[in-house]
């Protein structure tokens, strides 16, 4: 974690991202995101722009995004976009977006 969080700080822009879990977030996003609890109170990542991305087959995808958002946002950092994806089951098969 201590390499994790020194890269962070040293970045220009912030990628939270993940698939889509039973409606949230994976359960590796939510223990990063818990890790770095403590980081949401000491504002260390005030100002730093971030997006957000995740991906799903079929539903959940506006909760997670959400959940995303407001985690970034609360650890003082400014959302500057958002970036979604749906796969199908069907090999060959891609929608128009």
């Amino acid at each position: 974690m201590d390499e994790i969080k020194r890269k962070i700080l040293q970045s220009d822009l912030i990628v939270l991202g993940s698939p889509v879990f039973m409606n949230n977030v994976s359960g590796q996003m939510k223990a990063f995101i818990d890790r770095m609890f403590l980081w949401m109170h000491a504002m260390r990542l005030i100002g730093k722009p971030f997006i957000v991305t995740t991906t799903t087959v079929y539903s959940g995808q506006r909760a997670t995004q959400g959940y995303l958002v407001d985690t970034g946002i609360g650890f003082g950092m400014i959302h500057i976009g958002t970036l979604k994806a749906k796969g199908y089951y069907k090999p060959g098969h891609f929608p128009s977006m």
